[in-house]
């Protein structure tokens, strides 16, 4: 799939690969007849993994690393941390044509303004975004970074179905916390009165009573915090279980020792706090516990996705996990059950399980208690579109700290074009929600029919919006550019995508037939008012 995405003419695309299914060996493989290469990831767990499986394909090349200690910079292969390289003075000391093939690993991360800065810096020949999270997850526009271009994709389903990844046995049990009680600030409930919520000694029980009547032989169990986790080892240590906590904290057991414990039997349960979710393989887990709240569903899929890997021994994984009274737990059903992405679906979805008429993966099955499933029926109310809608972005904003674009939205399920009959664009509806700041409102309130025009401007080529993201990347937006800088910012943007690319054509490699096209269509239409009601918001004078 990816020699065939580049015979196409792409330079860029996303592999969706779930969990276990060998996404660091397959950007080795891909990777190896390209002279530099550069590895992205934001722990150093994978990038110490990645080295390792690159030195198995590469036993010749110099691999370094970049990172808070290190600065190999000549390396064949280097292994960066995005925390540093992610930098503007770190990315100067690097050539925009520096690597022939970039991996950025873990791509649900890559939303963030540091891997875009990055992507946006270099000029490879391909770049390959790596994730086990479908696009339709946490919010990051992942697509659009590689072009809108998904390559191929194994998620969690058809890894299951192709017995690849071991199958699962998940059971939804209520949780007697009030979420609602607890404060929610930047995508996640505050640390302090969650655990004092969570570590007591009834919910511990239920916890113990649970992991007793569910779970198989080897339990991994995720807590909210390292108190947590110690609290929760001393309790079913009391209650005659083998079990240790292992954390980043000063209380926690050896954890590679704790891990091989675990696998020989020694142990019966490890409780963790975010030490296993990514990068870390441990096949043997048959029982996974979820102690801890939906923040999100890429960690949630992680952690669910320690236990799938398939191993000697195990037929299924037991999931245990808990629903509360929040609407981040509307996350879980979205991962587990195929198309459900919107409430709606979600909500279709819960008639179906209950009916016994749900498609899960061969050999799964899932089990709500009915106090469980009555608190997600709940959370799934709203019905009207524009209710739906207004539900999901707020959910999105409590969940991630910011407002989702347009196109996230659009990735989830829920079309911005019909949101115009009420709000008139996607920004009149940003504006009712509030998440406009003073100068953003005052953008909005003085060009409001610019925005609503470029939402609806008929394209039957990608010039005109092609255009504004040169200048966009050019950081000349607003304001003016070159037609020299603007022919190549566009040049850059479009070499990227081969549909886009294809109507370009022999402009890409020709300066002076880049000056014409763009003259004469895109910078034409835009000075002319075509597609803005006959008002013009551009000038081109002097080349400028």
């Amino acid at each position: 799939a990816l020699d065939a995405t580049r015979q196409a003419g792409n330079r860029a695309g996303l592999v969706v690969l779930a969990t276990g299914l060998g996404k660091t060996w397959l950007s080795a493989f891909d990777s190896a007849p390209y002279e530099r290469v550069l590895f992205v990831a934001h722990r150093e767990e994978i990038l110490d993994q990645a080295l390792n499986t690159f030195r198995r394909i590469r036993p010749t090349a110099s691999l370094g690393r970049y990172d808070g200690r290190h600065r190999d910079r000549q390396a064949d292969v280097l292994f960066a941390s995005v925390q540093t390289l992610g930098r503007s003075e770190h990315l100067q000391q690097f050539g925009v044509a520096a690597f022939d093939y970039i991996v950025v690993d873990e791509f649900h991360h890559a939303a963030a303004n540091t891997y875009r800065r990055l992507i946006d810096h270099f000029e490879p020949d391909f770049l390959l975004g790596l994730t086990a999270t479908p696009e339709r997850t946490d919010g990051g526009d992942l697509l659009s970074l590689c072009g809108e271009n998904l390559v191929f994709r194994c998620d969690l389903v058809a890894g299951i179905n192709r017995h690849l990844l071991s199958p699962f046995r998940y059971v939804g049990v209520p949780d007697e916390v009030d979420f609602a009680n607890i404060p929610w600030r930047s995508g996640r409930f505050d640390p302090a009165a969650l655990e004092h919520a969570v570590a007591t000694e009834r919910r511990a029980q239920n916890a113990y009573d649970q992991w007793r009547k569910h779970a198989n032989q080897r339990t991994l169990a995720f807590c909210v915090s390292t108190g947590h986790a110690d609290f929760m080892a001393h309790y079913f240590s009391e209650m005659g279980a083998r079990c240790v906590s292992v954390h980043s904290g000063g209380t926690s057991a050896p954890r590679t020792q704790s891990l091989q414990r675990l696998q020989a039997g020694d142990l019966e349960v490890v409780f963790a706090v975010d030490m296993f979710n990514e990068g870390v393989d441990v096949p043997n887990i048959d029982t996974v516990l979820m102690l801890r709240p939906t923040e999100s569903k890429i960690l949630w899929l992680q952690q669910f996705g320690r236990g799938l890997r398939k191993v000697e021994g195990k037929d299924h994984l037991k999931v245990i996990d808990y629903v509360g009274n929040h609407r981040s737990f509307l996350q879980v059903p979205m991962v587990l059950f195929a198309n459900a992405a919107t409430l709606g679906e979600v909500r279709l979805a819960l008639q179906r399980l209950e009916a016994g008429t749900l498609d899960l993966p061969l050999g799964c099955s899932v089990e709500y208690e009915l106090q469980a499933i009555e608190i997600l029926k709940s959370l799934a109310q709203p019905t009207a579109v524009a209710d739906q809608v207004t539900y999901w972005y707020e959910s999105f904003r409590e969940l991630h700290g910011r407002r989702p674009t347009a196109i996230e939205a659009y990735h989830e399920g829920y079309d911005p074009k019909r949101l115009r009959a009420g709000y008139g664009s996607w920004l009149g509806f940003v504006a009712a929600q509030g998440d406009l700041d003073q100068q953003q409102r005052r953008a909005f309130e003085n060009n409001q029919a610019f925005y609503e025009h470029l939402e609806t401007t008929p394209m039957t080529k990608s010039f005109k919006m092609v255009t504004l993201l040169g200048m966009i990347a050019a950081e000349r937006y607003p304001g003016s550019i070159g037609i020299d800088e603007l022919g190549h910012a566009v040049g850059r943007l479009a070499s990227r995508l081969s549909a886009v690319a294809e109507e370009f054509g022999d402009s890409l490699t020709d300066d002076s037939r880049m000056k014409r096209l763009l003259e004469n269509n895109p910078i034409n239409a835009w000075i002319g008012g075509r597609g803005t009601g006959d008002r013009a918001y551009f000038e081109y004078e002097n080349g400028e």
